[in-house]
């Protein structure tokens, strides 16, 4: 599979919730979508998430928490970047994931 099948299996936030829930035992097995999958559209499954960027072109997805998860252990900002990525040949792709997050420490704010 080519990175633009599955760039567009990823990009597609319902699409992808429902992979999710085929999977047993995965935490996002109880994921609900709200939204129509585009820029806004949340993800519900212990916190929500909300979907901040969506690059066709670039193949580049980024969703923040904005409830919940770990913005209840002290964590102010909290994001996840992904990248689909064409490697090797037109049937191969490569995933790239970034974390960013911001965490108050003793009233300041560390990185």
């Amino acid at each position: 599979m080519g990175s633009y099948e599955v760039w567009d299996v990823y990009a597609n936030t319902q699409q992808l919730a429902q992979i999710f829930k085929n999977v047993p035992g995965t935490a996002l097995e109880d994921i609900q979508v709200v939204g129509d999958g585009g820029l806004g559209t949340g993800a519900l499954s212990g916190n929500t998430q909300t979907l901040v960027t969506l690059d066709h072109g670039q193949g580049v997805k980024e969703v923040d928490v904005s409830e919940g998860g770990f913005l209840t252990v002290g964590f102010t900002f909290y994001r996840t970047r992904f990248e689909i990525l064409s490697k090797g040949g037109p049937n191969m792709a490569t995933g790239h994931c970034e974390k960013e997050h911001h965490l108050q420490c003793e009233g300041r704010l560390c990185c």
